[in-house]
């Protein structure tokens, strides 16, 4: 088992059994603002603040594929229950998934404020994202269609589902609620 942290522009691996360093590191052009394994733990995504997202073989760290922002700055990246997707929301209020190549598949217009992360559901179905606007929302990972929106005092800052899909937990800088 590795555990993944970030500083500055890289990304460092400890095995977790020995708790030493892997030399395998991973580079980005940007401070790095959010890291992601993929499940089957093959992947390792990275988005960085120079509006990139950079996705590297965990065990060689060979670079797999680098995705492009645009002019906007990616504040989260989430794989997909499967691997097989990967989403990222960002400062220009889109959320944005790519498949495995980084052909992106769908970009949905949150328009909710300033997004900070997401959320996969455990079915890989849904996404919810969470940001400035006090309000989380679930979306539809395949069409698009915003679900539902759960107002909320305060900027939101994390979201998570529960591991069943039935619940999901928002948190500002105060309080976390399910």
């Amino acid at each position: 088992c590795a555990l993944p942290i970030s500083c500055g522009e890289r990304v460092k691996v400890w095995e977790t059994a020995s708790w030493t360093e892997s030399p395998t590191s991973f580079v980005c052009t940007g401070t790095v603002e959010s890291i992601a394994w993929s499940p089957d733990g093959k992947r390792l995504a990275a988005a960085s603040v120079g509006e990139m997202v950079r996705v590297w073989d965990s065990e060689t760290g060979s670079e797999l594929l680098a995705l492009l922002g645009g002019e906007a700055r990616i504040g989260s990246v989430a794989w997909s229950p499967d691997w097989r997707r990967l989403a990222t929301v960002n400062n220009d209020r889109t959320v944005r998934i790519c498949n495995e190549t980084g052909e992106i598949l769908l970009t949905i217009k949150a328009q909710q404020g300033d997004l900070s992360n997401l959320a996969w559901s455990p079915d890989g179905t849904r996404l919810a994202t969470a940001g400035s606007s006090c309000i989380v929302k679930v979306w539809d990972t395949t069409s698009g269609r915003e679900l539902l929106a759960l107002e909320r005092g305060g900027s939101q800052r994390e979201v998570a589902w529960s591991p069943d899909g039935r619940r999901i937990a928002a948190a500002d800088s105060a309080s976390v609620q399910l």
